[in-house]
């Protein structure tokens, strides 16, 4: 499907690859600067309690301390947050988990700062910790913020779900547990601040959204949101770990303060303390079934914990309840979630952010009911999957490109799948079983319309030497978008890519396009270069005395004059174009967010299991993703790849313990155990490029619908190898040689 282009679909490696493969490249805390600071944060040793006084005389007193700014060195707001800013700067009054912070420690050195910060003093009084959202939302239940303990509540109902069980001739009724998960990015959070002249500061830390966080720092500072300036790009990874402010609150306060540039880098440790995670759910869901096999009823109820602050909580449990009933047709149906405060670690956006959780449940849910009724799983679902033009299960029409039954019959035609009872066969020891699982998901393209207001612009510059610039705001973060928002340049103007340079993640000197996350920046930021560019070819061909329809294009310029002359051509003010975008939104509206742009994916999984050890391991996958025309193969590939080992991760390997124990007893990669190059399978990605109508050259997102079915899709295959199902999340060697021994001793009985 490339023929007809010159730049779209060609394998390009990364315009920053080879430095990244190198290790030439440099993260911001890399970056040599002269007569800096170093900040030591201090953190509480509990979780809940109020601050009743901070003796910073013997942090003071060691030769190399400069200084120790605290809450009351915060000139503004001492407050931020992604939807409710609720989050201190430095804490206050109130310590609510033990990630805070209390003070920064500044020093001439960061082994003076380290030293003197274990010196400061901090007079707390204990309050009763919170650690499960059963426990926060109890009657009577000690409040962490002054409005209680509930932080969201969404609910939707349609038709009458009680006597759609009653006719059900199948009925599944279950609950499923999920983790925390770290994001476990490989750079930790770090950077550096220098005040400018007049106030204001600049600020070099990498995250997801340096405009929102440049206005966040205006208010904190108290000063015009121009005498911010934050360089967001490069960051060495975020997954959505990085979409609120990390440090850059504090790195601002302390710069105003002692009037110099201040570093702060976190170690591996500190950053498992005060990052964000995946939120953690428990899940009760209910299904019911015809004989015939077409679903008639289904019950879900959601409950999860932002932490101790909102961050994104509230957007994670929508968009969880938003697709609590994967893309199947439910005539019958009752959702509701709640989300607690507690004294525990934070929550953020995560790579299929509540999808994740939900299509564990949803996904082993179908496998049940297809059990029970003597069905193929896949058919199962393809009778009750999703058709173009049929509105969802809540009611609302989506866009025209519905490929959930496409997904679904390109997984019938896979090897794996195909062949699955050889495989079955194959494995070479009596202990090992093996079997293969299936799951398929969709995932909403952008934000939806429960969040903020979700649009991009971008600019195009035509250069006097007749390259271009094409400038946003959308960090690239590892996915290689920068290359893709280039290829679509290059594509639109008919040049090489070498003539298209970018830039991103400067706040004042880009234009906006939102964050860098929830799959959006190939679709959204993609449209608003496409609109720049034809801004730009429609003025070309008004100097060149033709209409936009006129214009001849070649690698060199446009109707056999080259780009050089051209911009001799135009007028200043239209050399430079910008375009913006902005996602359409269905007219209905719910408790929670829904959206009307989908990608839509499948994957079977092949797995062995050690009924001695309890080992799982991940033979093969294969997915099949439907996200719109492929811009660059080679990206997107390392999407599918990476989604799909991160997956396998959350399903059988990641615990990130935090109840009972405020200070974490995971701690680093030691005890949260990642998948590593050694636990790789073989992963093949056969995609789907049927066009996203509403999308750039008919292109959609892909970043998170690929980390979303993994679980499941594993876990179904575990059932299918030794007949146990898995409810909680990850399935550790532990928990599956304990549940084996305990159905061997039930057969021997």
């Amino acid at each position: 499907m490339t023929g007809e282009f010159t730049s779209i679909g060609k394998r390009v490696p990364r315009s920053d690859g080879r430095q990244k493969a190198t290790g030439a490249f440099r993260y911001m805390t890399d970056i040599p600067r002269e007569d800096r600071l170093y900040g030591a944060l201090v953190h509480p040793r509990c979780s809940h309690a109020l601050v009743d006084g901070i003796d910073v005389s013997g942090a003071l007193a060691c030769p190399g301390v400069v200084r120790v700014v605290t809450a009351k060195d915060v000139p503004g707001l001492n407050r931020h947050g992604l939807i409710w800013k609720d989050q201190p700067v430095f804490c206050d009054r109130v310590v609510r988990y033990s990630g805070d912070t209390l003070a920064d420690v500044i020093a001439v050195t960061p082994e003076i700062a380290l030293r003197a910060a274990a010196l400061v003093r901090v007079s707390l009084s204990p309050l009763p910790e919170v650690l499960t959202p059963e426990e926060a939302l109890a009657q009577g239940a000690p409040a962490i913020h002054d409005g209680g303990n509930l932080a969201a509540e969404y609910s939707f109902a349609k038709g009458d779900v009680a006597d759609a069980f009653s006719r059900s001739d199948v009925i599944v009724e279950e609950t499923f547990l999920t983790p925390y998960q770290e994001h476990a990015y490989l750079e930790t959070e770090g950077g550096a601040a220098r005040p400018l002249p007049g106030g204001g500061v600049e600020i070099w830390e990498g995250c997801q959204n340096g405009i929102r966080a440049a206005r966040d720092l205006a208010l904190i500072l108290n000063v015009p949101e121009e005498r911010v300036i934050v360089h967001s790009h490069p960051l060495g990874g975020g997954f959505g770990g990085k979409d609120d402010l990390t440090l850059q609150g504090i790195l601002a306060v302390c710069a105003h303060a002692c009037g110099k540039p201040v570093q702060i880098d976190f170690s591996r440790e500190e950053s498992f303390l005060v990052s964000p995670k995946r939120m953690p759910m428990k899940i009760r869901m209910k299904m019911g079934a015809t004989w015939e096999g077409k679903l008639l009823a289904i019950s879900v109820h959601l409950l999860g914990t932002c932490g101790a602050y909102a961050c994104y909580g509230p957007a994670i449990m929508s968009l969880a309840l938003e697709h609590a009933c994967g893309f199947y047709l439910f005539p019958h149906v009752e959702v509701a979630g709640e989300l607690g405060y507690t004294n525990n670690s934070l929550v953020s956006a995560f790579r299929g952010f509540g999808n994740v959780q939900v299509n564990f449940a949803v996904e082993s849910m179908m496998d049940m009911v297809a059990e029970k009724l003597g069905m193929d799983p896949v058919a199962f679902r393809r009778m009750n999957a999703l058709r173009p033009g049929v509105r969802t299960s809540y009611g609302y029409l989506t866009s025209p490109s519905v490929y959930a039954d496409g997904v679904l019959g390109k997984l019938e035609e896979t090897e794996l799948w195909r062949d699955r009872e050889s495989f079955r066969q194959s494995a070479p020891k009596p202990w090992l079983k093996r079997g293969v699982g299936m799951a398929a998901c969709f995932q909403g393209v952008g934000l939806g319309n429960h969040c903020f207001p979700d649009s991009a612009r971008a600019r195009v510059d035509l250069r006097e030497d007749g390259t271009f610039l094409i400038a946003f705001s959308n960090e690239d973060m590892g996915q290689g978008n920068v290359t893709t928002l280039q290829m679509m340049a290059a594509e639109s103007l008919k040049v090489p890519l070498s003539r298209i340079e970018a830039v991103c993640g400067i706040s004042g000197q880009v234009p906006e396009s939102g964050a860098t996350t929830a799959s959006k920046t190939t679709y959204l930021t993609g449209k608003a270069v496409l609109g720049a560019t034809e801004k730009l070819l429609a003025a070309a061909g008004k100097a060149l005395g033709c209409g936009r329809d006129d214009l001849v294009l070649d690698d060199g310029g446009a109707n056999g004059r080259p780009w050089s002359e051209i911009y001799a051509l135009l007028p200043p003010g239209e050399r430079s174009w910008e375009g913006s975008s902005e996602f359409q939104y269905v007219e209905e509206r719910y408790d929670f967010g829904v959206h009307y742009v989908y990608a839509y994916l499948s994957q079977v999984a092949g797995v062995e299991v050690n009924t001695l050890t309890g080992e799982v391991r991940v033979l093969k996958t294969e997915m099949i993703p439907a996200s719109g025309r492929v811009i660059n193969p080679l990206g997107f590939e390392g999407q599918c790849e990476g989604g799909a080992v991160m997956g396998m991760g959350y399903a059988l390997h990641e615990d990130f313990s935090v109840p009972g124990n405020p200070r974490g007893i995971t701690r680093n990669f030691q005890t949260y155990l990642i998948p590593t190059m050694a636990d790789m399978p073989d992963i093949a990605v056969t995609a789907m490029e049927e066009s996203e109508v509403t999308g750039p050259f008919g292109a959609s997102g892909i970043g998170e619908s690929v980390a979303v079915t993994g679980s499941a899709a594993i876990m179904n295959g575990v059932f299918d190898a030794v007949g146990i199902r898995i409810r909680e999340l990850p399935c550790s060697r532990e928990t599956l040689l304990r549940e084996i021994n305990g159905n061997n001793k039930k057969t021997e009985r």
